[in-house]
């Protein structure tokens, strides 16, 4: 009996064990189907996750592109804004400008160029550019387009009016009709050359800004008529004739000659034009408009 007994024991206990176990048997595929359905769900969450993402990010992308396009367009309308201002303003300035640099150019063409007024002495040369056949003129330039000129030789006078332009150049007008265009180089402020473009060139050199009237000078004529008579009445020979030329001190040169000009002179006076005075050939000082007493 006790065998039996113990041997259903063992049989219980057998039985036991063997369901305990296909207990464990069972469980295990559970455990590999939760790990799947884990892994499933883990790779399910990350596709989410990932579409979620790409989601945001497309949406991100769309959003960061549909605001760089209306900031685009934004500057796009500025610039354009800015633009349309300044073109404005640039066509504004453009026409407030034009009309006063038509004035100005207007004005400096009405103006052209003008020769400073008062007294000019012109000298001129003949072809062979010699002294003794220099010609001096005194020129009287008033600013209304008014003048004279006088030549040193005689005195003779001639009116005349002038008109001048930007080139620089000058046309002179005389009583006879006659008209002599000079072209102009400026040296300085008091000194210029007219080129009349025929073998004639004048220096012009400025004497005085007041009339030609209030400058008073000897012509050369009367000078070697003053010459003559001094020397007659200071040398016991007589002076029967003279010649006369302008060096380039600007004094009259005046010789004298016993017989004509061909001869040699008998002497030379040096004397300046606005005085009457000046020296002998021997460097004595004279004055043509005091007489020797003897």
């Amino acid at each position: 009996m006790k065998i039996k007994t113990a041997f259903l024991t063992l049989a219980l206990i057998s039985a036991l064990c063997i369901s305990s176990c296909g207990a464990v048997e069972d469980e295990k595929p559970e455990q590999t189907s939760t790990k799947a359905a884990a892994a499933d769900s883990s790779q399910t969450d990350e596709s989410s996750s990932q579409a979620d993402e790409s989601s945001q990010t497309d949406d991100s992308s769309q959003n960061d592109e549909s605001t760089a396009f209306e900031d685009s367009s934004a500057a796009a309308e500025s610039t354009a804004d800015s633009d349309s201002s300044l073109e404005a303003e640039s066509s504004d300035n453009s026409t407030d400008s034009s009309p006063a640099d038509t004035s100005d150019s207007e004005s400096e063409k009405s103006e052209g160029f003008a020769i400073k007024p008062g007294v000019w002495l012109a000298v001129s040369y003949s072809e062979e550019d010699s002294v003794s056949d220099r010609t001096d003129r005194f020129y009287e330039i008033n600013a209304d387009g008014t003048g004279i000129c006088v030549y040193q030789q005689t005195g003779n006078a001639e009116d005349l009016t002038y008109e001048t332009d930007n080139t620089p150049s000058v046309i002179f007008s005389y009583p006879d009709d006659t008209k002599l265009k000079a072209d102009i180089t400026t040296v300085s402020d008091d000194e210029m050359v007219l080129d009349f473009g025929f073998d004639l060139v004048m220096s012009w050199r400025y004497i005085t800004d007041g009339r030609l009237a209030e400058y008073e000078f000897y012509t050369t004529s009367q000078l070697e008529d003053m010459a003559k008579e001094f020397f007659n009445a200071s040398d016991g020979r007589g002076c029967e004739s003279t010649r006369a030329y302008i060096n380039d001190d600007d004094m009259i040169v005046i010789e004298l000659f016993e017989g004509d000009s061909d001869e040699e002179p008998i002497n030379i006076y040096t004397i300046d034009r606005t005085t009457a005075d000046g020296r002998d050939w021997d460097n004595v000082y004279i004055d043509l408009t005091e007489l020797p007493r003897w």
